[in-house]
């Protein structure tokens, strides 16, 4: 009833408003311009069928990104759900319908004050589909053209008679009744707002929509890039008393997102912390005081984070995020004191006994861990990080990230195998886009080095100590080790078997449909399986287990001890018999054995040293090797020489001056020896390797231009200023092919056979033998050109510096915009590698290039993330390209060939 009465009151407004409207109309003469009725006629028709349509669709399309899009709580989330064009692509339809309703409107009902809607959702459509560029030619639109919703245009319809008058001088007025008159205004504008809040209708009311726009302008500088622009915008705004003071949360959101950007959290949390009481939708409230949260704690600002998340928890939010936030407050009392720590494990417990929480279980035993990590307990850790990994059913980041955690924890207790195990684990199950997976990667692959050194080590140990051992003692020693390792393999058995029945039990209660067991299908199906398994297929019958008491005591007995026997049959004795084998028979095998612990023990002191950094145990190695009387020679030269160098390196002059002697009198001819005489010796040593390289290439460059006494006279320099340098062989065959230039075959066939005889272990004798076949089958014309390394003059060198190139078939295209791009580009991500951009041009091509990088893998590594980048793609999506890398001899190739097609083949072939 009280339903009617609303219809019919607004249906009676809307025929007062109709007839009030056509009565002032009649008034007017012909010349005024469209009739309030015309106007009506179009602001009601622009609002209520075109744009509303438009703002429903808008509304569908946000509403289905919503439930779509799936957040990464384990990263900072995005200030907006819409970031990320290629997640936006599902409601595209939407947005297609929302430009379609748009345009009708804008195109029939241009006199309507609601154009400015139009353009807005417009350009809103634009910016969500990712067509930044779009969007802020639309948003500009409405920021330059549009004031209070009406266009800043001479309208096309105007009273004739209504000509400008001339404006009379006005009289000169006073200060005060200046005042007066300034107080009346705001006076009069003041109670205009109260009159507006008051109105019932006000909801239905033409708002001006220029400070959005502004707005959005703002966001498509920042999402194109242009940070100078949207910074000065922003400024502008601030500074602008006019600026609607409803947008303040925005603007101020709007700031946090070109400060995230730019990759600035402090400031992008200032920010935030000050537009937050400015947004009035609690559901993007909490969104923003959870950024907050997470910001602060990238800033290690715990306390603040702490606020923050019970601030989100305050707003009765999602329980995704309610659980997140408890996580996060776990991990910002990390870093507090033991006492609130107690209170965080008492919450998390609290958490994990709950039902709710049963998907959220590997999470919630990851942050328990730890916290007794903080709090000294590393077998409780341990403990509780194995229960994240038993619990981690669908969650597989969680499980990679709980195998890490356990794995740094080896790592520190020098535990390697288990750490090795781990990390193997947490590659497996982590994302490659994890922040810090190369570096785990790097890091698994010295453990894996580590691993097998320490393996070496333990096993010489082993045969050594066998060694020193009665026959009876050894013997009992050996099944002592036997019956460890039977025990160990046993208890990894039962915890794998224990492992897979805790990770059914938890899938199923995942996947269960009622709480009731017989409710329960997927409970039903599992405890069918393990009856099956256990008992066999059984007639529903009476007494159904008396009815076979031995056979089924006998399956009791088999299920029960199924694992002992699987272990129990592992052949030890094979393991036994094959360290007596290897025990040292006399005391020339024990050298033999200390020898090759001694190389492994060098290598992992090598390592210690060079990949790690850890002097201190590099030390130690070190010294276990001058340690053993029976390592002798260029290994203990080589020991002593690192402990020097590593003394000299802490500026311990007299422990250095220890190793020093001990090398001098030892070694006194070695090269260990000549470089404590002169500190200088290898920085000799390394210049001249240098200029034998550069002899080498200029005389093969010489070579090539068939400068043949040049190259020939640049061999003989390089022979004499080092004869035994390493590059010989190459100087070796560059010479034989010099004399198949100018000479008869009989000589080349003698100087390349010299090659083969005098470099038999270097590769240069497969070149040499290659080109002797060639003359045997008669088809060298060209010997340079049949080799095998020189059959294209482009070659494959990943450790040379590359560029990292775009190709682009287009002769007309404009490379400014991308050049633009690719340099805004590195300046944010890779300011620090001092990148710099040209380009080139030859027949109707254009290459774009980025240079220079280190080596193959450098360069490989950025051309992957320009080719994901959505800005610089949008600029090559109407063109034909080819993204590759070149070194700069190969450039060198396509210059002279002056064509790109044949090095883009041997790219596509050989990259």
């Amino acid at each position: 009833m009280r339903l009617l009465k609303i219809q019919l009151l607004l249906v009676f407004l809307i025929f007062f408003w109709i007839t009030f409207s056509f009565a002032q109309s009649r008034r007017k003469s012909s010349n005024d311009g469209p009739s309030k009725i015309k106007l009506g006629y179009h602001d009601l028709t622009a609002r209520d069928n075109a744009l509303f349509n438009a703002r429903i669709s808008f509304m569908e399309g946000m509403l289905k990104l919503k439930n779509s899009k799936t957040d990464d709580y384990d990263d900072i989330l995005d200030i907006y759900t819409y970031e990320d064009p290629e997640v936006n692509v599902a409601i595209n339809p939407e947005m297609e319908r929302v430009l379609e309703k748009a345009s009708k409107a804008i195109y029939y009902h241009d006199m309507s004050k609601w154009v400015d809607d139009c353009y807005l959702l417009m350009g809103k459509a634009y910016f969500i589909q990712g067509k930044y560029e779009d969007a802020e030619e639309v948003f500009k639109y409405i920021v330059s053209e549009f004031k209070d919703g009406k266009k800043r245009l001479v309208k096309k319809y105007k009273k004739a008679s209504n000509k400008k008058k001339k404006k009379k001088p006005a009289r000169q007025t006073s200060y005060k009744k200046k005042k007066k008159q300034a107080q009346k205004k705001k006076k009069e504008k003041s109670n205009e707002e109260e009159e507006e809040k008051k109105d019932p209708l006000a909801f239905i009311k033409h708002q001006t929509i220029k400070d959005e726009a502004f707005v959005w302008l703002i966001k498509s500088y920042i999402a194109l890039e242009q940070f100078t622009e949207a910074q000065s915008l922003m400024g502008l705004a601030k500074n602008n008393d006019k600026f609607d003071k409803d947008l303040f949360g925005d603007l101020f959101v709007v700031q946090a997102y070109y400060h995230l950007e730019r990759n600035n959290m402090e400031l992008a949390a200032r920010s935030l912390e000050q537009g937050i009481p400015f947004i009035k939708k609690n559901n993007d409230k909490e969104r923003y005081l959870f950024i907050l949260g997470q910001l602060y704690l990238k800033i290690n600002q715990e306390s603040q984070a702490l606020s923050s998340f019970e601030k989100v928890l305050s707003l009765s939010p999602t329980y995704e995020m309610e659980f997140n936030a408890k996580i996060n407050i776990a991990k910002a009392y990390e870093n507090q004191s033991s006492s609130v720590a107690l209170d965080v494990r008492s919450i998390l417990e609290k958490m994990a006994k709950d039902r709710k929480n049963i998907e959220y279980l590997d999470q919630i035993y990851y942050y328990i861990a730890r916290v007794d990590l903080k709090d000294g307990l590393k077998e409780s850790a341990i403990s509780n990080l194995n229960k994240s990994v038993t619990y981690s059913i669908k969650n597989q980041k969680q499980k990679g990230l709980s195998f890490l955690k356990l794995g740094d924890i080896y790592y520190q207790d020098e535990i390697w195998g288990k750490a090795k195990q781990n990390y193997d684990s947490a590659l497996a199950f982590l994302p490659k886009t994890y922040n810090d997976y190369d570096a785990l990667s790097l890091k698994n692959t010295v453990l894996s080095d580590i691993v097998k050194k320490v393996v070496i080590i333990e096993h010489q140990d082993t045969l050594q100590h066998l060694y020193s051992l009665r026959p009876e003692e050894r013997e009992s020693l050996l099944d002592e080790v036997i019956e460890q390792r039977r025990k160990e393999d046993l208890q990894k058995a039962v915890e794998k078997q224990a492992g897979k029945q805790l990770a059914l039990s938890i899938e199923t209660n995942l996947d269960s449909e009622g709480d009731w067991y017989f409710y329960n299908s997927n409970s039903k199906k599992s405890g069918y399986t393990e009856f099956v398994a256990k008992w066999g297929k059984r007639a529903l019958e009476d007494n159904w287990r008396r009815s076979n008491k031995q056979s089924i005591s006998s399956e009791e007995e088999e299920s029960s001890d199924e694992i002992v026997t699987n272990t129990s049959t592992k052949n030890y004795e094979q393991y036994k018999t094959r360290l007596l084998e290897e025990t040292p028979k006399n005391e020339d095998e024990l050298v033999k054995s200390k020898v090759i612990e001694g190389n492994a023990t060098y290598d992992l002191a090598s390592i210690y040293k060079q990949k790690i950094n850890d002097n201190q145990k590099a030390t130690d190695q070190f010294k276990k090797i001058i340690e053993e009387s029976d390592i002798k020679g260029d290994l203990r030269a080589k020991a002593l020489y690192n402990l020097y160098i590593l003394y000299k390196e802490q500026k311990n002059e007299s422990q250095a001056k220890i190793y020093s002697d001990l090398i001098l009198k030892e070694f006194p001819n070695s090269i260990y020896a000549t470089y404590i005489k002169n500190p200088n010796y290898f920085k000799d040593l390394e210049a001249s390797k240098k200029e034998i390289e550069r002899l080498y290439e200029n005389a093969y460059e010489a070579y090539k231009v068939q400068k043949y006494g040049e190259s020939s006279l640049l061999i003989q320099i390089a022979d004499s200023l080092q004869p035994n340098n390493d590059l010989k062989p190459k100087f070796s065959l560059l010479n034989a092919m010099i004399i198949g230039k100018t000479s008869d075959e009989s000589a080349l066939r003698v100087a390349l056979k010299d090659v083969i005889d005098n470099y038999p272990t270097d590769n240069v004798k497969y070149r040499a033998r290659a080109i002797l076949l060639q003359l045997d089958n008669k088809e060298a014309e060209n010997i340079e050109q049949q080799n095998n390394q020189a059959k294209s003059i482009f070659q494959v060198d990943k450790e040379q510096p590359h560029y990292a190139c775009i190709l682009v078939h287009d002769s007309i295209f404009e490379s400014k915009l991308v050049m633009n791009s690719l340099s805004n580009y590195n300046n944010k991500f890779h300011k620090l590698d001092k990148l710099s951009t040209d380009n080139k041009l030859m027949n109707k091509k254009t290459l774009l290039m980025v240079k220079e990088f280190k080596n193959y893998d450098k360069a490989n590594s950025y051309l992957n993330e320009i080719k994901d980048n959505n800005n610089i793609k949008s600029k090559l999506k109407s063109t034909k390209h080819d993204f590759l890398l070149i070194t700069s001899k190969n450039l060198i190739g396509v210059y002279k060939q002056n064509s790109f097609n044949e090095y883009l083949a041997f790219y596509k072939a050989k990259y």
